[in-house]
């Protein structure tokens, strides 16, 4: 705009600057009223929910309170069952007719009386103040007052609001009434996406898998855009599922979505890829991920942990500093694990140090992780220290310390921290029975396996087939095969593995017979049996000097069952057609085998030419196992006792001359004996037991007894010089 003099320029700016001041005046005016109301607004609401607030402190603190008597304090169990019968009379239509009259049993307490009090003053309620009364709810887990408040809004006819539908849903979830949560769900006309993610959260919770993938469907379908939270739900399904397929679906909306910088989410790929076998995919999201934190790490360490390779675990664990991460209790538990995978005791015990450096104390979980991971690195004296320390110890505990003497030969101390055990009030379960059963059966001692068995009927555990199948071990390797055919017929529910011990116990036994007609009662049950039941049907046939039905049984497993013989179904077959003398037949055997003989197969047609006597044949034996087997005396030995069978006295002097020049000798045998309930070991050579002559004695008297009655000693396989044995 142009003027035409200097007066109309003055006059027109004058009048330019008077309406902006009348509009700015204008608009601060309507900026202090809105201020003003908002004010308002939320003085109210928060003098409403400090009086709330206060209501609810002094129903919490009846000492505390300052109004007397404000509601009476009835029985919890009384609203639930009122708010029960009133959730069953409404129905979609409105408030029933008996509403009113139900509401009346409904006890004025505690919540319900802060809300009926405020009424009464008249703050009255809205969406925003029962999401804050079924919030205190949820936290202080008052389940028959949340119902009330819902009852309540059923009575007033108040119609809630997407959010405070929410937070019914969650405070029925989190309450443990997933029914409820679910009616309250389906019957909201609208959701958002907290209401999806609660329940998909309290599905997965559950564990309830199947439900949280239909309930993701409906999602999708409801054209709901799922959430990190949502996703997250359902990778940790695909995790217990090992749902790959389903996972690498997810995976790929997660990219398209834009999650991928999402560190939860990512780290939740990470473990369903580890879970469903696929290290290297997990490994190839781990290194992507811009961001890691300590639960990426430790869910990758934990990974290759699961997958056997704890080697890279390791390698992994120590790199964590380097990125300024500190492993937590969890991670340290996890590289203990690796640890005891690969049996390194030098690393176990850095870990160790680390840990002490760091201020982590023995709590349980640290504290299991070391006696799990000294025990199976050999370690007994460290792992027994960690644990007499530990101030806290559960069954984990005590079954790692039973399991480590029990699988190392010390089957005393196994069974006595299994009594400790018990003293201490802590109950034992399955794996605790297995590894004292398992201690039992090492040191052939019935008596306590009795013992033992009892304890597992009175916990219930009686019909279990894992430990069945251990007692039935245990009673056939302490000699009462019919007790373990007792414990056998007692179990309904049989697995292969039971079928195979009994199998095995009848073969031991020399029941052959027997053990054909067990495999084939097996094979009539409808159980499909496996190499390893066949192994134990030969060897049975080997024991009893069954030659056709072991070829029979041999070839049948080709032919009707496609099992492939393994090496030790082949040591069988040559152990079988060497204890039948068909000795030229054995080695003609070993010759057509689609692999190269292992030890064992050599070793058994070794030990059959020394029962049969045959040096030739014993002497190629013999030259492969020292080619394979250099250290084991007992193969030097079995040849030099075929050497003075047939009188090679010369031969069998060279013999030891090597075994003495190699530095090999045979470790000196011993035998046990179980009387009343101790168990008295006798080494060769040894004369410190305290009844030795008695034994000695008796020894005697039973060795004229069995001259008497026409028996024989075989001397053949006895070297000249006993000491060398």
């Amino acid at each position: 705009m142009q003027w035409s003099n200097p007066n109309q320029n003055v006059t027109g700016m004058l009048f330019l600057f008077l309406m902006l001041a009348s509009l700015t005046t204008y608009s601060l005016l309507l900026m202090a009223r809105a201020l003003g109301f908002a004010s308002s607004l939320w003085h109210a609401r928060q003098k409403k929910m400090t009086y709330f607030s206060k209501l609810l402190h002094q129903q919490s603190n009846p000492s505390a309170s300052t109004t007397g008597n404000i509601g009476l304090r009835l029985l919890p169990k009384t609203l639930e069952n009122s708010s029960k019968k009133l959730r069953g009379s409404h129905d979609e239509s409105g408030i029933h007719e008996d509403d009113n009259a139900l509401l009346e049993e409904l006890p004025m307490n505690g919540t319900l009386n802060v809300l009926y009090t405020g009424n009464q003053r008249g703050i009255w309620t809205d969406s925003y103040t029962y999401c804050c009364l079924l919030q205190d709810c949820i936290y202080e887990k008052k389940v028959a007052e949340g119902k009330g408040l819902h009852a309540r809004m059923i009575k007033d006819a108040f119609e809630p609001d997407v959010f405070l539908s929410t937070k019914l849903v969650i405070f029925y979830a989190k309450c443990g009434n997933l029914e409820d949560a679910r009616q309250m769900f389906d019957k909201m006309p609208k959701r958002n996406s907290v209401s999806w993610n609660a329940l998909l959260a309290e599905y997965c919770r559950r564990g309830l898998e199947e439900d949280v993938l239909s309930l993701f469907a409906q999602m999708r379908e409801a054209n709901m855009t799922p959430d990190e939270f949502s996703l997250g739900s359902v990778l940790k399904v695909c995790s217990r599922l090992v749902a790959l397929e389903l996972g690498k679906q997810v995976h790929a909306y997660i990219i398209r979505s834009g999650f991928g910088f999402n560190v939860v989410l990512m780290t939740a790929l990470v473990d369903m890829y580890a879970k469903c076998k696929c290290i290297k995919d997990a490994r190839r999201v781990f290194d992507e991920m811009s961001l890691r934190d300590l639960v990426s790490w430790t869910a990758i360490i934990a990974g290759y942990v699961e997958q056997g390779n704890c080697k890279e675990a390791l390698n992994l664990f120590c790199k964590m500093p380097w990125f300024g991460i500190k492993p937590n209790k969890v991670t340290f538990r996890t590289a203990l694990k690796a640890c005891a995978g690969l049996g390194d005791l030098e690393q176990g015990k850095q870990i160790h140090a680390h840990m002490v450096i760091n201020g982590f104390k023995l709590h349980l979980v640290l504290g299991n992780g070391l006696t799990d991971m000294y025990s199976k690195c050999g370690s007994l004296h460290n792992a027994c220290l960690v644990y007499k320390i530990m101030s806290d110890r559960d069954a984990v505990s005590c079954n790692t310390m039973i399991a480590g003497y029990a699988q190392q030969g010390h089957g005393e101390e196994a069974l006595k921290v299994f009594s400790e055990m018990q003293m201490m009030g802590i109950k034992p379960d399955g794996f605790t029975f297995a590894s004292a059963i398992g201690a039992c059966t090492s040191l052939a001692s019935m008596e306590q396996g009795k013992q033992v068995h009892a304890c597992i009927i009175n916990s219930g555990f009686v019909s279990d087939v894992v430990l069945g199948s251990a007692l039935v071990d245990m009673y056939a390797k302490c000699g009462s095969i019919k007790e373990a055919r007792q414990v056998f017929d007692f179990i309904s529910l049989r697995d292969v593995v039971l079928w195979t011990v009994i199998v095995t116990a009848y073969g031991k036994h020399g029941f052959g017979k027997e053990v054909l007609q067990l495999f084939e009662e097996m094979k009539r049950s409808g159980l499909k049996p496996d190499d390893v039941t066949f192994l134990a049907v030969l060897t049975a046939c080997s024991h009893s000097g069954l030659v056709n039905e072991g070829w029979h049984y041999f070839n049948t497993m080709t032919r009707d069952h496609c099992i492939l013989p393994r090496a030790g179904h082949y040591a069988c077959m040559v152990d079988l057609l060497g204890r039948a003398g068909c000795l030229d037949e054995a080695y003609d055997f070993i010759k057509k085998m689609p692999f190269k003989p292992n030890v064992t197969v050599w070793g058994a047609l070794l030990g059959a030419c020394q029962v049969h006597g045959n040096m030739e044949l014993g002497k190629v034996a013999a030259e492969h196992l020292f080619e394979l087997d250099p250290q084991n005396a007992g193969n030097y030995v079995m040849l030099s006792n075929i050497y003075a069978t047939a009188g090679k006295w010369r031969d069998m002097l060279k013999l030891r001359k090597a075994m003495k020049d190699r530095g090999i000798k045979k470790e000196p045998g011993c035998s046990w004996i179980e009387v009343k309930s101790r168990v008295h070991v006798f080494p060769v050579g040894d004369r410190s037991h305290p009844q030795i002559q008695e034994i000695y004695a008796m020894l005697q008297k039973l060795a004229g007894q069995m001259k008497e009655a026409g028996y024989l000693p075989q001397t053949n396989f006895i070297m000249n010089d006993i000491e060398e044995q």
